[in-house]
């Protein structure tokens, strides 16, 4: 039953990329363009996916017999700027050299992970907290961009295109703080 809560609340009632906005502003650079962003998802997700396993390692199997919890945001901030580097270098020197949409883009992976792991209690809710955020990341993503793709067919001036797109991330973002005082409340 505590996997249920935890799909329910992370994928409807609470994502990561409204109640803390991590990502708001990549998901809507990511639906601007047409191109395609199987390398964005791929390359973070794996990147994500594998920074947050060490931390989560490295912090219940190493830090804490120790008593060294203290240190563990210092180390976090290192690990996560030193393992983006690695990975990102074995990616593209590996699978794809091309050019991708945000090569450089740091809120949404670095926010999933610190997120993933301070939010959870065991390694399966930090490995299904972080394919939740990206599940998510790729359904928003195409949503806004088929929004984008209709507004842009209507004779708007070119400074109220991006209203809609406020509109609507407004929306679920109160929709998500209001279905979280909901959930607690059941």
């Amino acid at each position: 039953m505590r996997w249920l809560y935890i799909f329910i609340f992370y994928s409807f009632i609470s994502p990561f990329i409204f109640t803390f906005c991590v990502g708001v502003e990549r998901l809507v650079i990511l639906s601007a363009n047409s191109l395609l962003h199987f390398h964005f998802y791929v390359k973070n997700f794996v990147f994500t996916f594998l920074t947050a396993t060490f931390s989560y390692l490295l912090f219940n199997f190493i830090i804490s017999p120790l008593y060294l919890v203290f240190a563990f945001p210092v180390l976090l901030a290192v690990i996560l700027i030193f393992s983006e580097h690695f990975i990102f270098c074995i990616y593209h020197s590996f699978i794809s050299d091309s050019y991708t949409v945000a090569n450089e883009e740091r809120v949404f992976s670095f926010g999933t992970v610190i997120l993933a792991l301070y939010e959870s209690s065991s390694y399966l809710e930090v490995f299904s907290i972080v394919l939740l955020s990206f599940l998510w990341m790729i359904v928003l993503n195409t949503f806004l961009f088929s929004i984008r793709k209709k507004v842009s067919f209507f004779t708007v001036e070119s400074k109220w295109r991006a209203l809609p797109l406020l509109l609507i991330i407004l929306g679920i973002v109160s929709l998500s703080l209001y279905f979280m005082d909901v959930f607690y409340s059941v």
